[in-house]
This record gives structure tokens, sequence and C-alpha cells, in this order.
């Protein structure tokens, strides 16, 4: 059984990789199970992500020649709670200097244009599922513009996710009818409240929280913030109240094809009161 099929019951909420930026990296061709480490572009595989910063590679569909290794890159800069792109073109030796660099303002940006908006994971030899479930969501949005393909994004049992990089939501167990839909929204639409994953440049309770309210109210909180251990408070338009929420354990299951059993666990909500 692949990974996909044994971890249906695990809630998504809260399950959204956390970067407060992205940078995101064309390079045509095949990717390895470790695509950014072991990118043939040397630059590139000395990028390391961590909850500031996430890298991911980028691809157009369809089957496109690898690029010469020492071709200039194109590179989109974006933020975890969404928005519009930089966009970059650079020498891969630009991409240490800018490795180092506390912003990107300091480089020429141009205007954003073939703008990415939806990212799908397809990094099939990270996993099937990806591979897979992803792929036929991607051959499913046919020629659409904002459609590319993305390296691993993490959580492949959710496949197929992606990220929405103009709405700042990840997503996951997309089917071909609901990426139609939210590929070409710029904004989060509380009806998809059951596919979110999470806003990236939120902490996982937050994300949890974020999608409860989405759930509830049928609106995005305009604030969130960790108010004491187990509890998130919200503002929404006039009002404010707080979330109690805690995670519970769901299952047991692979976390990836071929990968041992391990405890799963979600958030819970368990009461949402008047602050």
């Amino acid at each position: 059984m692949r990974c996909r099929s044994a971890a249906e019951q695990e809630p998504l909420a809260g399950t959204a990789p956390v970067a407060l930026t992205w940078w995101l990296i064309e390079v045509p061709g095949s990717w390895g199970k470790r695509a950014v480490e072991g990118c043939r572009i040397a630059a590139v595989s000395r990028l390391r992500s961590d909850d500031q910063r996430r890298v991911l590679l980028i691809r157009r569909p369809g089957h496109h020649p690898a690029t010469s290794a020492d071709a200039p890159v194109r590179v989109w800069v974006g933020r975890g709670v969404g928005g519009p792109l930089q966009s970059l073109r650079m020498h891969p030796d630009d991409l240490v200097t800018a490795d180092s660099a506390p912003t990107l303002d300091a480089w020429a940006c141009e205007p954003a244009q073939d703008q990415p908006r939806l990212l799908i994971c397809t990094n099939a030899a990270r996993d099937a599922c990806c591979g897979i479930d992803g792929r036929a969501v991607v051959r499913s949005l046919g020629t659409h513009p904002g459609v590319w393909e993305c390296s691993h994004l993490g959580g492949h049992r959710f496949a197929p996710t992606a990220l929405h990089v103009i709405q700042g939501m990840v997503y996951g167990r997309l089917t071909p009818d609901t990426a139609r839909r939210v590929i070409d929204s710029d904004t989060v639409d509380p009806r998809w409240a059951d596919v979110m994953r999470g806003s990236p440049g939120l902490a996982p309770q937050l994300q949890a929280a974020q999608i409860a309210l989405l759930n509830d109210y049928g609106r995005h909180p305009d604030s969130l913030h960790q108010h004491d251990e187990g509890t998130v408070g919200f503002t929404l338009g006039d009002s404010s109240g707080l979330l109690a929420i805690s995670r519970q354990q769901v299952g047991s299951w692979p976390v990836s094809c071929g990968g041992d059993t391990e405890p799963a666990s979600g958030w819970q909500v368990r009461d949402i009161s008047p602050a």
C-alpha cells in the first residue's frame, strides 16, 4: 500500500512546511531523491533550507532538456505568507553571494513574467506518491501557464501536495477539479479548507488554528498569535477570541512509501470562545 492510501485519516491542518521566505530556482531536467543537495549546479547544491528560508527546484511541466550547469538561472523569491514574487536571473556563482546577503533588495529584480502560481510536488525519486499523484494533477491542468512542478515539499502521504505562492497556502490531497479552482485565485477561499495544510509563514499550531477559523467562520483570520501553551488568540474584524488546540494521536502508518510505520498525530480544536 502506498503511503497516501495508508494515511488517509491523518488531518491535513498544521502540516505545511514552515518557511518565512521561499527561493524557487528553475532547474529543468531530472531531479534526484534529494533534489537540491544533489543538483548538478554546484552553487544550488550548497544552498540549505531552514525555517527562515526554503529552497525548491522548479520546472515547467513536460520534457525539457537540462541546461548547462554554468548557464544563468532564474530565481523567484516569495514570502511564506504569500504575495507577489521577486524575479532574478543570475549566474550560478552569484548565488553564493546572494545566499549570504541579508536580503535580495540590492539585486536587480525583473518583472515576474511567467510567474509560478501553483507548485505541485512531482519529486518521484523522493516518493512514488508525489510522482504518480502529483503528475496526474499536473497533466489535468494542461498548458495552464501558472502550473509548475517542484521538488520535495514534505508530506508525501498528503500527495498531491502543492504550494500556491500568491496565496501563501500549502494544499494536500488535491484533485484535478480542486486544483483548477485553486490555481486562478489570488486569495484563500474557505470552500477549500478541507484540502489546506496551512500557510508556511505560520508555526504549525497557528496553521491549524487558521484552518479551523476558515471552517467555522468562513473567512480568513486577520491575525493569529500564540496566547500561551495550547491556546491561540485570533482577531476577525471587530471580534477576537481564543482557540484551544492540542495534538492527539490519530493512528500509525508510514510517512513515506516503503518506510516504517510511525505514530501519527493531528491538531485537535477543543473549543473556540470569546477573549
